[in-house]
């Protein structure tokens, strides 16, 4: 699969970035991203998106920075942070969202995207 790692800032302006610019650690992608999903706190269905012409169920909670070390080892253990995931109907995930700072001068109402698709 590919991964698309977009950055919005504070107007909403979305940029591509270029994975190896930040701290994420796309190794075993899968087994991290499922692990974020088993730690997400208070998870509740939002609103269902078309991502790449294919429907997907939405789910939003709470992660903390520990939670998320594995795809961010940088991040802050304390940090409490905003997690959106879309599945498709095979259960693959296709988008995640994550809303707060990850790295020391990020902003506090930084979000990053990842995107994923042309599974085979």
């Amino acid at each position: 699969n590919q991964i698309t790692l977009q950055a919005t800032d504070a107007e909403g302006a979305t940029s591509e970035v270029s994975a190896d610019s930040l701290p994420f650690d796309f190794t075993n992608l899968g087994v991290k991203i499922g692990a974020i999903a088993s730690a997400t706190q208070d998870p509740v269905d939002t609103a269902r998106r078309w991502i790449d012409n294919v429907q997907s169920r939405g789910v939003t909670g709470t992660v903390s920075g520990k939670d998320l070390g594995g795809l961010v080892p940088s991040a802050p253990a304390e940090a409490q942070l905003t997690v959106q995931m879309w599945f498709d109907t095979e259960g693959l995930v296709r988008r995640v969202r994550i809303e707060g700072p990850l790295a020391p001068d990020d902003p506090p109402d930084v979000v990053r995207v990842l995107e994923m698709r042309d599974f085979e």
